[in-house]
């Protein structure tokens, strides 16, 4: 929830993932990160941290895509709850399904 600054990622986030990192490669886990979709309601910008997720080299789920052409504010039709924030059902699904296409072995 920690929405990126206007010119870089959000500090508190990538500490956090940079911890996790270390965590994940001393104990031998195979990190997989996940885009962030942004959000209408808000304008909680996540495109820094997307553009990190991108550009790490890790295996990672494109949520903001599935969501939304560009990865922008604007999600494609009957995919984003009436708060302007959430996914409704048919967002949930093509999360689920975003995730299992890129990570099979979720439903191993």
């Amino acid at each position: 929830n920690d929405k990126d600054g206007d010119s870089a990622v959000n500090a508190s986030w990538l500490s956090c993932i940079e911890e996790v990192k270390a965590i994940c490669l001393e104990h031998h886990i195979e990190l997989i990160l996940a885009t962030i979709p942004n959000v209408p309601s808000t304008n909680a910008k996540n495109n820094y941290k997307n553009a990190y997720v991108e550009a790490s080299g890790y295996r990672y789920i494109d949520f903001a895509k599935a969501v939304s052409l560009n990865g922008d504010s604007t999600w494609y039709d009957n995919m984003l709850y009436s708060d302007n924030i959430h996914p409704d059902t048919q967002g949930a699904i093509a999360l689920y399904s975003q995730a299992v296409a890129t990570v099979p072995e979720l439903i191993l």
